[in-house]
């Protein structure tokens, strides 16, 4: 900023001109347009109510299961989950039509992650332990070609980081959000964009199910998280305005 004063301070004589140009220039071009996305929510929950886990289920993936319950955590009503050497996850059955733009968001935050021996890494299935997951299950006719996208919240492994479940081939990894034990994070995906990214194709099936899992199984530590404000619906997104002179 003090080069460009001192510039127009030692120019004074291109000062009128610089002026005028700018002030043509802004004529002539277009302001800006901000796109607004507006969204059509088909359910939302927030775990309060007399029995918020009524319509979960629970799957077992190893031998121990993950114990969850519903508790009030700093100041919010949370699915609570607490994994010592465990894993299990809790679903939720929603089908959402792929021909729409689905999306889904949530809050969730981290107390402990695993203690490792080794690398946190998406390759090895010995340190595939993440203190929380959240998944996105897209309908198959056979259980085996089931495909889904996982959403993890690692301690170490850069945010962005993707890979391939090293256990299913058909789920997808994202790295989410790094570190940060403590912490409540917002989190909205628009699921037909991940598909893309991740799996390389448009998205072609219906979303039939979500899920939440903390897990420490592999590690045979413990891990601990929590998940809430779940919402699930489509985007929709307005036909950008044409310029004035008709094209964009």
């Amino acid at each position: 900023m003090r080069r460009i004063l001192w510039y127009i301070i030692v120019a004074a004589g291109l000062l009128a001109a610089a002026g005028a140009a700018f002030y043509l220039r802004q004529l002539y071009l277009p302001e800006p347009v901000e796109v607004e996305v507006y969204r059509q929510v088909v359910l939302s929950f927030d775990f309060s109510g007399p029995d918020p886990l009524a319509d979960w289920e629970e799957k077992s993936l190893a031998r121990k299961r993950t114990e969850y319950s519903v508790d009030e955590i700093d100041g919010r009503m949370a699915l609570k989950a607490v994994s010592e050497g465990s894993c299990s996850a809790m679903y939720f059955r929603e089908r959402l039509s792929f021909r729409e733009r689905p999306y889904v968001k949530w809050d969730w935050s981290v107390a402990r992650f695993p203690e490792r021996e080794g690398e946190e890494t998406l390759e090895s299935r010995d340190e595939f332990d993440f203190a929380a997951h959240f998944y996105v299950l897209f309908f198959s006719r056979f259980i085996m070609n089931t495909r889904a996208i996982q959403y993890v919240w690692a301690e170490s492994l850069p945010e962005g980081t993707t890979g391939v479940n090293p256990y299913a081939g058909n789920l997808r990894v994202k790295v989410l959000r790094s570190g940060g034990a403590g912490e409540w994070h917002s989190e909205e995906r628009d699921i037909a964009a991940d598909h893309l990214e991740l799996f390389g194709t448009e998205l072609d099936r219906d979303i039939v199910a979500i899920a939440f899992m903390s897990d420490s199984d592999n590690t045979e530590s413990s891990t601990e998280a929590y998940v809430t404000n779940i919402e699930m619906g489509y985007l929709f997104f307005p036909e950008e305005p044409e310029t004035e002179n008709g094209t964009e």
